[in-house]
């Protein structure tokens, strides 16, 4: 997994009917807030009605998915092919990738290319995101060699000596955790002011400790990618994501070249530096969510927007309407271009994107 962002998206219900949901372009900053129709819309309901227009936050999280896919052509409606507009593959029909289901899967009795590994991200409620956040705090307690993890001291990370002892202190391990939490006030060493101390680990079973993560970081300190396998449990409010296994990204082999997913290399300083799988580490990247999840409230958007809250409230008009031209507000949607590298990780940057690429939704 690699950082996530938080948003939020409106859901139009009436009892048990569900009419449909919209990203929330209202914003988070309350003072300040940008248009959104759906936000009006739910100021705007009868008294008594049995509608409801709830904003929910979610976080997107991205994730690699580390199995079987096939790479399926995609096509409209009508059935006719969607051809790439960008990129290497300008002219080709754009392939997704879908997972291969084993066993009568119908991908591979059509024939359709077979690939390994897809770039996706979920999207988690803030329940489940505490359950992933948790696994990795247990995560960093963990050395990619199997052992136990413990902090012995705490770095200055310009001198590089210790600026802390852990195990000479007599504060409580919630009183550590305050001092480390926030930038260290003067480096005993240096004499530098407001440092960010990195820490210094001992392992139980090797003696060039390193935590794993669900979160790996290369600044300031590394943390070897976990591959984790994940399970839900639990239904509504009482689900959670829990961990039945993991290991270190330096075990896991990719089957088509049989590497290892991540390799540790130093660079000409001697520091430690991760290396990705060459056949995975185009999909390390981030997905761009400030395009796809932070929208701004375009012409398009608005119009969108009044056209979900219309199927509740046939009566609603928008303030942001003038008779039936919607006003346009900022730039021109940003409905950018199909990256499709022909390998399946779309970043088409649409709403579209949101629900036809890799996203799985948590609540």
């Amino acid at each position: 997994m690699i950082p996530y962002m938080p948003y939020a998206y409106h859901e139009v219900t009436a009892g048990r009917q569900f009419y449909g949901s919209e990203l929330c372009t209202a914003g988070w900053d309350d003072a300040n807030k940008q248009p959104c129709v759906v936000c009006h819309g739910a100021a705007d309901l009868p008294t008594g009605s049995n509608l409801r227009i709830a904003r929910r936050f979610q976080n997107a999280v991205n994730i690699l998915v580390l199995a079987d896919f096939h790479l399926v052509p995609v096509t409209d409606r009508k059935g006719n092919p969607i051809i790439s507009k960008g990129g290497e593959n300008e002219g080709k029909q754009i392939r997704e990738k879908q997972p291969c289901e084993g066993r009568r899967c119908e991908h591979c009795e059509k024939d359709h290319e077979l690939v390994f590994g897809a770039k996706r991200y979920l999207s988690l409620g803030p329940n489940f995101q505490d359950n992933i956040m948790s696994i990795d705090v247990g995560m960093s307690q963990t050395c990619f060699c199997g052992g136990y993890l413990t902090v012995a001291t705490y770095l200055c990370p310009l001198c590089g000596e210790v600026a802390f002892d852990v195990q000479k202190s007599r504060l409580t391990d919630d009183e550590i955790e305050d001092v480390i939490s926030r930038p260290f006030r003067t480096c005993p060493n240096c004499g530098e002011n407001d440092v960010h101390l990195l820490p210094r680990y001992l392992c139980d079973r090797c003696e060039e400790p390193q935590p794993l993560s669900l979160l790996p970081e290369e600044e300031p300190i590394i943390k070897i990618p976990a591959v984790v396998w994940l399970s839900k449990s639990g239904e509504g409010t009482s689900s959670k994501i829990e961990k039945m296994r993991h290991k270190p990204a330096t075990e896991f082999l990719i089957p088509t070249n049989d590497e290892p997913l991540v390799s540790i290399d130093e660079d000409e300083d001697g520091n430690m530096i991760l290396i990705w799988n060459p056949d995975i580490a185009s999909m390390t990247t981030q997905f761009d969510f400030d395009a796809m999840l932070l929208r701004e409230p375009t012409s398009e958007i608005l119009q969108r927007q009044t056209d979900l809250v219309r199927k509740a409230l046939p009566d609603f008009r928008s303030p942001y309407q003038t008779g039936d031209d919607t006003k346009d507000y900022g730039r021109r949607g940003r409905r950018g271009r199909d990256d499709d590298d022909d390998d399946g990780d779309t970043e088409e940057r649409t709403e579209g994107a949101r629900r036809r690429y890799g996203k799985h939704s948590y609540d």
